[in-house]
């Protein structure tokens, strides 16, 4: 698909077990991708098996106002976006990469953001592959986000010109 608009793989407000998958060589160039949108989940997957896939998004954002539990895995794939949002008044949201497949994220100088607003429980997991091109990193924006956490593993890297982590929040490295 390309020069796709905005894309919200929930068709709102309630709606569940809705996801997004390219992969096997597929290819997605398109702007903002919302994933769970007070919605709960809710899936993005790219990459996986087979030929390594290519996605062009704008900002990501996975959970969103009063959503939760809604899930993006990327592997075997190529990754550009212009940010990334876990869980923006949303909680339980992840954002999981895979061990042991070269890929490659860039956000373009972006800002990725693991928890805002009323946010507990969401993870970003970089466990093999460079997310790279960060101007920020923030796990725990605002005073009721809480309990969200980035874990770095299995040489996994993270390419970021700041990292900043609220009170309650965790970096595990």
């Amino acid at each position: 698909l390309v020069n796709v608009g905005t894309v919200d793989a929930t068709a709102r407000d309630a709606a569940s077990s809705n996801g997004l998958v390219i992969l096997n060589g597929g290819k997605l160039f398109g702007g903002n991708v919302t994933v769970g949108f007070a919605a709960i989940t809710n899936y993005y997957n790219v990459g996986g098996v087979g030929a390594v896939s290519m996605v062009s998004n704008g900002l990501i954002t996975i959970g969103s106002t009063g959503g939760g539990a809604n899930s993006m895995m990327v592997s075997n794939a190529n990754l550009l976006s212009t940010g990334l949002a876990i869980g923006n008044s949303s909680s339980s949201n992840s954002v999981t990469t895979s061990a042991g497949v070269p890929w490659l994220w860039n956000l373009e100088n972006g800002v990725a953001t693991v928890g805002s607003g009323t946010a507990s429980g969401n993870v970003l997991t970089v466990s093999g592959g460079v997310l790279s091109n960060l101007t920020s990193l923030t796990v725990g924006s605002g005073a009721l986000a809480v309990g969200n956490r980035l874990l770095i593993l299995n040489s996994g890297t993270v390419v970021a010109g700041g990292l900043t982590v609220g009170a309650g929040n965790t970096v595990v490295v």
